[in-house]
């Protein structure tokens, strides 16, 4: 995929998303514009080495990164500052019942 804005779109037989993205060279993909959904929650990660932001399409919603908590998550985004490269673990969701990613 190469520089610049793309859009993704998934259908489903409940619900949709659909979001735009913007990809530069040595720069973290951001999210271009609102993120779009009908009968689902969206979280989208985006990353480059230890640098990562997520997106949602609702909130504000607790958020927590390899057991940290993190500012709250929402559409404005929010920087992650427990990421690693590799396998993460992302948890997203208010109260007893978060949303695990």
């Amino acid at each position: 995929m190469g520089a610049g804005t793309h859009t993704v779109k998934v259908t489903g037989k409940n619900g949709d998303a659909s979001f735009a993205f913007e990809i530069a060279n040595a720069r973290l993909p951001a999210v271009a514009g609102p993120v779009s959904a009908r009968n689902m929650m969206v979280v989208l990660v985006a990353s480059l080495g230890k640098r990562a932001r997520v997106v949602t399409n609702a909130g504000p919603r607790k958020l927590a990164v390899n057991g940290q908590a993190q500012s709250d998550a929402g559409p404005a985004g929010t920087d992650l500052t427990a990421f690693q490269p590799g396998v993460n673990e992302i948890v997203v969701g208010e109260g007893r019942g978060p949303a695990v990613t």
